[in-house]
């Protein structure tokens, strides 16, 4: 069986990837920053590494006797450099199969600044002659536990900028579990790019009666401008590079360009 590599494997989706091919049986060695910390997915039966995406050594460290690689970097202020230093290793260890997690929108020339950069992490994958597949997951349904579970317990609300766009918004299991099917076989996905959502496209608005539905409390969505929502984000300590792209990311939301649904979930899981 083919040894896969997770990269970012403390992460919320790759944690789930490295869970979910052991479930199947996977020859699975999760990639780590802190090998210590790690320990929940030693329990789980996966191989646990050392793997730094900036560090050349350690990526020739963790690709030795790898076969498919599940590429996926943190949310950080220059994807590009990590990407290319993963793949370039990848070349170096004979990987035949790279499936890259990116993100719905990525485009090397989008104005917005980590679609160009998923564009360009994309590219370098395509353009490096080993067998490839891209998913691009749309917006994260546990952002709203991740990130506005502190306002909706104190507040009753949780705050953006995204008025009425409706958003497909998908489970980071769901995106694991596509994955998992991915990298089990990859012959199957050669050459192909999968949008990863949920089954419907929801305001945020409707995300709060969900969940008032859900905690049987009240809870409503407030609405702010883009510069109301940066500013907060910039408040809060919010690196600008951060802040200017989690704007521009409610501004996809507000514009309805992340409404379109895909089947990808159902129809691989």
């Amino acid at each position: 069986m083919a040894k896969i590599l997770v990269t970012c494997a403390m992460g919320n989706i790759s944690s789930q990837v490295v869970a979910t091919l052991r479930d199947k049986g996977g020859d699975t060695r999760a990639g780590v920053r802190d090998v210590a910390a790690a320990q929940s997915l030693g329990r789980l039966g996966a191989e646990v590494v050392q793997c730094d995406l900036s560090s050349p050594e350690s990526l020739k460290s963790a690709m030795k006797g790898v076969e498919t690689l599940f590429l996926l970097s943190p949310f950080e202020e220059d994807l590009v450099t990590d990407v290319k230093l993963a793949v370039t290793a990848a070349k170096a260890a004979g990987v035949k199969f790279i499936l890259r997690s990116s993100g719905m929108g990525a485009d090397p020339n989008s104005p917005l600044p980590v679609a160009a950069q998923h564009g360009k992490c994309e590219a370098i994958v395509k353009e490096s002659g080993i067998p490839w597949a891209v998913i691009q997951p749309a917006f994260f349904q546990d952002n709203f536990l991740n990130f506005a579970k502190h306002t909706i317990a104190a507040q009753g609300t949780f705050y953006g900028a995204s008025g009425t766009g409706k958003t497909a918004y998908v489970s980071t299991r769901d995106i694991a579990a596509v994955a998992a099917q991915i990298l089990l076989s990859p012959n199957k996905y050669k050459g192909m790019t999968l949008f990863v959502t949920g089954p419907d496209a929801i305001s945020d608005d409707e995300a709060a009666a969900i969940l008032a539905k859900s905690l049987g409390k009240p809870v409503t969505f407030t609405r702010l401008t883009g510069e109301q929502f940066k500013q907060g984000a910039l408040q809060q300590g919010v690196p600008e590079w951060l802040a200017n792209n989690l704007t521009g990311l409610e501004h996809v939301k507000a514009q309805g360009w992340a409404s379109s649904v895909a089947s990808t979930v159902r129809a691989l899981t």
